[in-house]
């Protein structure tokens, strides 16, 4: 090559590096761009620039229609989140609007239905009885809806005091009693007597009471409800049970049980009535609290509704580390084999003690951690089997901790479970995650998921036999 050509040469490497510089710091770059004038370069060479200028100008037009799509989509997102909090504040405005002639109508009807009793007028206080009920139930609604646009709002408060506990059964169950006559329904409470106070929300613990037992009441005619209050043993929480024997559910029908405007199926509706609010508010004032619900059904042999609430609610909850004793195996090991060890990950305190209490009677170890920091680190010491990480926690969510164990050579390998409150399957297996989990958690199905990884990693990672679990 002769010295024209090589000084060609240099020049397009000179400009490609300035080029290349300019865009790793983020400056314009288009003005590196100057063709070879002297035309008696070699066609190669002038051929080599032509081609880098024309793939650099790709690139500026591709950068360029990348911006303009990252602009439209901040503004798309602006203006969604735009219109979520114009929802919810009408939401919240015309709930407050409907609520105060609803009161004067359910006032005015329950003394019109005195002043027709006080008259032997039988037929005008059937009529204003179903006035009454119809105003009741609209009420219902229009107070499901304020707490529904509350909540998107964030909004949503927590009122924590002392109360009497059996005082607000009484009260719930007093007003739920109308409606437990119309479907000729025998109601039956049982408390554990030490249970005689409660520090927590007294108008969310008592709502979703109401909404548990409008429930069964609704889909069970003629038959009998078990309300039963007690303390768990483990961990001194509050259990709340509620079992009918109503039309019970198939495992399809309890997917979306507790979204919100969900129902069953589409003949729930239109037999039952009601927009769906009720539980999915429900689950949101039991994790408000640091609680959990959960939920059993068989088709025609009924319902249990499961509450969990901590026995002294917090504003906000204190990370606790649950740790577990590695002398005592659980008896379902025979001598000689080793333990599935698995990492919860959750800030939830009364979420690790559900998880510990399960898992470790289906025979595996439980180590939990409340945080990111302390979940990496604990991961590195112990090198778990599996893991489970809960998405929503404080200061780091679930994603990113899991793009952290993914990133990390010694961790990578690891199963991961994610456990998710909305259906997010998408991004947790983008991310890399073994698999994904909507809570409330079917216990049989997330043991036999941890049983299954962790035979998989024993076998394919650790190369270890694997224990018959």
């Amino acid at each position: 090559m002769d010295s024209a050509n090589k000084t060609h040469l240099q020049q397009i490497i000179q400009q490609t590096q300035t080029i290349v510089q300019a865009i790793t710091s983020g400056q314009p770059w288009d003005h590196c761009l100057s063709p070879i004038s002297d035309h008696s370069a070699d066609s190669d060479i002038l051929q080599l620039q032509d081609s880098l200028q024309a793939l650099l100008q790709t690139v500026v037009e591709q950068n360029r229609r990348h911006l303009k799509a990252s602009q439209e989509l901040q503004e798309a997102k602006d203006l969604a989140e735009a219109g979520s909090r114009a929802k919810s504040q009408f939401l919240a405005n015309m709930s407050h609007e409907l609520r105060t002639p609803m009161n004067a109508i359910l006032g005015y009807s329950e003394m019109l239905m005195e002043d027709a009793l006080e008259a032997s007028n039988l037929s005008w206080h059937r009529d204003l009885s179903r006035i009454n009920t119809s105003g009741q139930h609209l009420l219902g609604l229009i107070n499901d809806i304020l707490d529904l646009s509350k909540i998107e709002a964030g909004k949503m408060e927590l009122y924590l005091e002392q109360f009497d506990l059996q005082e607000m059964i009484d009260e719930v169950v007093m007003t739920i009693q109308p409606l437990l006559n119309k479907q000729g329904n025998q109601l039956t409470v049982h408390r554990d007597p030490a249970l005689t106070t409660v520090f927590a929300d007294l108008t969310k613990v008592r709502q979703i009471l109401f909404n548990l037992l409008s429930n069964a009441t609704k889909f069970t005619d003629r038959g009998t409800i078990l309300l039963t209050l007690e303390q768990e043993a483990q961990t001194q929480s509050l259990c709340i049970r509620l079992t009918d024997t109503g039309t019970g559910m198939t495992p399809e029908q309890m997917e979306n049980l507790f979204e919100a405007f969900s129902q069953a199926d589409s003949t729930t509706h239109r037999r039952y009535g009601g927009t769906g609010l009720g539980l999915a508010i429900t689950r949101y004032f039991c994790e408000m609290m640091g609680g959990s619900i959960s939920v059993t059904s068989q088709p025609g042999q009924g319902t249990t509704f499961t509450v969990y609430l901590p026995s002294e609610v917090r504003e906000t909850p204190l990370p606790e580390l649950i740790t577990f004793d590695r002398l005592a195996l659980p008896k379902t090991f025979k001598e000689g084999e080793i333990p599935c060890k698995v990492l919860v990950i959750d800030d939830d305190p009364t979420f690790q003690e559900l998880m510990q209490r399960f898992l470790s009677q289906e025979g595996f170890e439980i180590i939990s951690a409340s945080n990111a920091t302390e979940a990496i680190q604990l991961a590195k010491e112990i090198s778990p089997d599996v893991i489970t990480l809960d998405v929503m926690m404080p200061q780091q969510d679930g994603w990113s901790v899991l793009m952290q164990l993914k990133s990390d050579p010694i961790l990578s390998e690891i199963p991961v479970l994610m456990l998710t409150m909305v259906d997010n399957k998408g991004m947790g297996y983008a991310l890399g995650a073994a698999d994904c989990f909507m809570k409330p958690l079917n216990r049989k199905q997330i043991s036999e998921a941890v049983r299954k990884y962790c035979r998989t990693h024993r076998s394919d990672s650790m190369n270890v036999p694997v224990a018959a679990l």
